[in-house]
Order: structure tokens, then sequence, then C-alpha cells
């Protein structure tokens, strides 16, 4: 069975990485330069780092 886990917004959500010893899920999301979790346990999904794009 597939669930939804988190109902967050993203430009392109991927990468997702399960953390067992804290059990969170954690996934970026590389054009807004945030980095997402979600613990099932806690608040709702946010993001744990949202920094400035890089400049070419």
């Amino acid at each position: 069975m597939v669930e939804i886990a988190s109902r967050t917004h993203a430009q392109v959500a991927e990468g997702p990485t399960w953390l067992p010893e804290t059990g969170e899920l954690l996934w970026v999301d590389i054009p807004a330069a945030e980095i997402h979790y979600f613990s099932p346990s806690t608040a709702p999904a946010g993001p744990v780092v949202s920094s400035a794009r890089a400049s070419r």
C-alpha cells in the first residue's frame, strides 16, 4: 500500500531518504534551494534549510 506522507509543495521533490534513527523522511527541492523533512511523530513537514540559489 502506498500512502501520501506529506502534501508539501515543491518545484522538484527528489532524493527521498528515510532516517530510521530519527524516524524522519528527508528530500530536496534543488530549484527552490530547500531541504525538506517530514516526521510523522511531530509537526507537519517543513523546510529544514532554505538558502539562496547560487548564481552562474
